[in-house]
C-alpha cells in the first residue's frame, strides 16, 4: 500500500496502492537505545476522470455510430475501468456497450441524450454526456395529427378537419397527391375508400403544412360512425413509405328518428362529400 524511506530526519511515505498501512518510525542514540512512534497511513481510492468531451452526433435512421470510451477517461490510480452507457430516449436511439466500445443505434427521428460512464473496481464513476440527433435520409412524408379528432354532424351539415403533414426527412420532397379516405375504423390505409384527391406542393426538409379537408354529410345520409383520414402518395427517393397515412378522425352522423323527410330507418347508407380549398388558398 505504501513504502517508506528516510533521509536524515525526514521520513517519506510513498503511496503505492489504495488501502492502509501502519508506519513505525524509530529514533536511536549512539548506545543503541531506541524510541518508536507508530501511525496509520491511508491511501484513498480516487475516482476516474473524464478527458475532453464527446461531440454531439447526427445519425440517420437505421445506421449505428460507434465510439471508443477508453481514450475519453483516465484513472489517477491506474485502475482498470469498466464502461457503461444509457439513452434518455431509447425509442429514438438505443445504446449498447462491448468492452470500451459504445454503439448508438438510430431507430426513429428525434433526439436523445447519451450518457457514457467509466467505473473503477471500487465503483467510483466518471461520465460524459452528449446529444444524438436522428434524421431520416432523403424525403419522408408523414402526418403529424388531425384537428378536431372527432365531430358530430346532422345530415346537410359540414365540418372541417385540418391535417398536419410534414416532410421529416433531410431532403425536399417532390410534388405529389394527397388523398382523402373514408374508413370504418381509425386505422387509415390506402385500401380504404378514396373520397377525394388533391395536389400537394413540394415540401422542404423538415417543413410542415396544414391541409384542411371539409366533409359534408348528404341530406339523405343514414346515421352511423365512420373515420376520415388522409394518405399521401410516396415521392421518389422516400426513405419510409409505411407512414404515409394519417390517423382517422371520428365522424358521427346523427339522424333524427322522426320528423320531416326521411326517418332514420329509410336512409340506406352513410353518404358524404369531401372538399379542400384550392392550393393557393391553403
Amino acid at each position: 500500500m505504501a513504502s517508506v524511506s528516510i533521509s536524515g530526519s525526514t521520513v517519506a511515505v510513498a503511496a503505492l496502492a489504495t488501502g492502509s498501512a501502519t508506519i513505525t518510525v524509530s529514533a536511536s542514540d549512539p548506545a543503541g537505545l531506541t524510541a518508536t512512534q507508530t501511525f496509520e497511513t491511508i491511501v484513498p481510492n480516487r475516482a476516474p476522470e473524464p478527458l475532453g468531451s464527446i461531440p454531439d452526433l447526427t445519425v440517420h435512421v437505421g445506421d449505428t455510430a460507434t465510439l471508443d470510451g477508453a481514450p475519453r477517461f483516465t484513472d489517477p490510480d491506474g485502475d482498470a475501468l469498466s464502461y457503461g452507457a444509457s439513452s434518455s430516449n431509447p425509442s429514438v436511439a438505443a445504446v449498447s456497450v462491448s468492452g470500451s466500445t459504445v454503439a448508438v443505434a438510430a431507430l426513429a427521428t428525434g433526439s436523445t441524450t447519451i450518457t457514457v460512464s467509466a467505473s473503477d473496481p471500487a465503483g467510483l464513476t466518471a461520465t460524459h454526456v452528449f446529444e444524438v440527433a436522428v434524421l431520416v435520409p432523403g424525403p419522408d412524408l408523414t402526418f403529424t395529427g388531425v384537428s378536431p379528432v372527432s365531430a358530430k354532424l346532422a345530415p346537410g351539415r359540414s365540418a372541417t378537419f385540418t391535417f398536419g403533414i410534414r416532410n421529416q426527412g433531410t431532403a425536399p420532397s417532390a410534388a405529389t397527391t394527397i388523398r382523402a379516405m373514408r374508413s370504418p375504423n381509425p386505422i387509415i390505409s390506402g385500401r380504404d375508400t378514396e373520397i377525394g384527391a388533391y395536389a400537394l406542393a413540394p415540401l422542404g426538409a423538415n417543413e410542415q403544412r396544414a391541409f384542411p379537408l371539409t366533409i359534408t354529410v348528404d341530406a339523405g345520409s343514414a346515421a352511423g360512425t365512420i373515420y376520415i383520414g388522409m394518405c399521401v402518395d410516396a415521392v421518389q427517393g422516400e426513405s419510409n413509405t409505411r407512414n404515409n397515412c394519417s390517423d382517422g378522425a371520428r365522424l358521427t352522423i346523427a339522424v333524427p328518428s322522426a320528423g320531416r323527410g326521411l326517418v332514420a330507418r329509410d336512409r340506406p347508407a352513410i353518404r358524404i362529400w369531401a372538399h379542400s380549398p384550392p392550393a393557393g388558398d391553403r
